[in-house]
């Protein structure tokens, strides 16, 4: 159950994300490397891989391990938490630049 909760809360994130004006995702896209640096872009993706296959199986065989299923919920919401909290401070700081 927790595992399709997490798969519907990303593809609500993905509506939602989907919604953001295309300038202010290209300008956060270009930004993101120069203020972050690469070795947080591998380790994002490093994550998001782990976090999608750990949640795909526990999409396809549900109740073998909650724990799991838990921590995939755990880790995908802070990612966005993170995520939303960046753009946030991203779209604060060229609002003051221009």
């Amino acid at each position: 159950m927790v595992a399709w909760i997490t798969f519907v809360v990303l593809v609500l994130s993905g509506v939602a994300l989907s919604r953001i004006p295309r300038a202010l995702l290209r300008r956060y896209r270009v930004s993101f490397a120069a203020r972050h640096g690469v070795g947080v872009q591998l380790g994002l993706t490093v994550l998001a891989t782990v976090t999608v296959s750990t949640m795909w199986a526990t999409l396809l065989r549900p109740g073998i391990s909650p724990i799991m299923e838990q921590v995939d919920a755990a880790v995908v919401i802070l990612m966005l938490m993170a995520l939303v909290y960046d753009l946030y401070v991203f779209s604060r700081s060229t609002a003051h630049d221009k």
